[in-house]
């Protein structure tokens, strides 16, 4: 059994003998969420009556369930000792694990459980994940995979005979510019955009180079995200992790210059709500079609290392800002992150700072002045940018 994957928010409240379904939105869910709680409680209930009857240990039975059907187990497993104060996993860890899982289970087929291997997770979803992602989530995601294996191997369960060790090593580069995009990187993507044919990977690029937004981010902003406001052109990019990453930014002259709004505005024409024409995948998000573009890019075109990717664009423009002496927090605030000096901010700055002020950052983010000897065509690409439109 699979609970529908629309149904992301739900809880479970246990008692002595029974159990209720709470937080869901409608009496259909309600009662897929119950079917599985009942299957999972009677599973525990055939475990304990079958533990006189279990077969000798040197001999190899694994019961025919299914890896989606034993990830949802797992899942509500969790969820009932964390009812009964015996398990403390946060929320936000549990989505993740439980996104990863259901990654896995798409990546490797919904097999029985017990054919669940180390090499099938190195070369099915190991391997591909990290052309998509950086390692450090890659290493991450593989800790729920282990957890969830090491469930299933459990005596008395035997659903897998022995946990999944796959494992990944993230290198640490000790350069002073790890994981930025040098010089010779940022010309080959910007040589890059006069060859490209869609619109949405022209557009991406350019937007994840002059505001340094994950992945997700950019794929998630919506049309009516383009907002001006106290005559500035500004756009509001859904956050993706913490709560300063939601924020509203003003556009980049060169944006502007080179026809971001014409764009937008061809898209509107064309009654589309998202800025892109993507889909959004149901385990990773907005970010899976530009993370997913951008890997076959730097490993095919662009030749980059292991350890440039799509959230190269981050540190880099951080520097850029950084370089030019834009302050912590507004760096922080332009690009989405936490300003960590709380006991200033809590103090001195209760408010974020104004668009105005935010706006003078923009002058700061000038890639001619970063790196020696460069300059971006912004006319050649707005000639660009208007061939495109036609592909809208």
């Amino acid at each position: 059994m699979k609970i529908n994957d629309r149904i992301s928010v739900w809880g479970l409240r246990v008692t002595a003998d029974t159990f209720e379904v709470t937080d869901v939105k409608t009496e259909e869910e309600a009662a897929q969420v119950a079917a599985l709680a009942s299957k999972y409680f009677a599973h525990q209930q055939q475990l304990v009556a079958s533990k006189a009857l279990s077969a000798p240990e040197d001999e190899a039975f694994f019961p025919p369930v299914f890896l989606a059907d034993a990830i949802y187990e797992y899942i509500l497993s969790i969820r009932v000792r964390q009812e009964t104060s015996e398990d403390k996993t946060p929320e936000k860890s549990l989505r993740m694990m439980q996104s990863t899982l259901n990654d896995l289970s798409s990546r490797v087929g919904n097999i029985y459980v017990h054919q669940l291997t180390d090499q099938l997770v190195l070369t099915k979803w190991r391997e591909p994940r990290r052309l998509e992602v950086a390692d450090s989530t890659v290493k991450r995601d593989l800790s729920f995979i282990r957890g969830f294996s090491e469930w299933c191997a459990e005596k008395g369960r035997n659903y897998l005979a022995k946990p999944i060790e796959v494992t990944l090593t993230v290198k640490k580069n000790t350069t002073v510019h790890y994981n930025y995009f040098l010089k010779g990187e940022m010309e080959k993507m910007i040589n890059h955009l006069f060859q490209v044919r869609k619109p949405w990977h022209f557009w991406c690029m350019l937007i994840a180079i002059y505001t340094g937004a994950r992945a997700g981010e950019i794929g998630g902003i919506r049309i009516e995200f383009f907002e001006t406001l106290h005559g500035i052109e500004t756009v509001y990019i859904p956050g993706t992790k913490t709560e300063p990453s939601k924020r509203r930014i003003p556009i980049h002259p060169d944006l502007l210059e080179i026809g971001l709004l014409e764009y937008v505005a061809r898209r509107k024409e064309k009654k589309a709500e998202m800025i892109f024409p993507i889909k959004k995948s149901p385990t990773n998000g907005w970010g899976a079609a530009p993370s997913k573009w951008f890997s076959n890019l730097k490993t095919n075109i662009f030749k980059f290392p292991e350890d440039t990717v799509f959230h190269s664009f981050r540190p880099t423009i951080v520097d850029v800002m950084k370089q030019a002496l834009v302050n912590a927090e507004l760096r922080c605030q332009y690009v989405g992150h936490e300003f960590d000096d709380s006991e200033h901010i809590d103090t001195y700055s209760r408010n974020k700072i104004r668009l105005e002020t935010v706006k003078k950052v923009l002058e700061h983010i000038d890639y001619s002045k970063y790196y020696e000897d460069f300059s971006i065509d912004i006319q050649a690409l707005k000639v660009k940018a208007k061939e495109l439109l036609k592909e809208v």
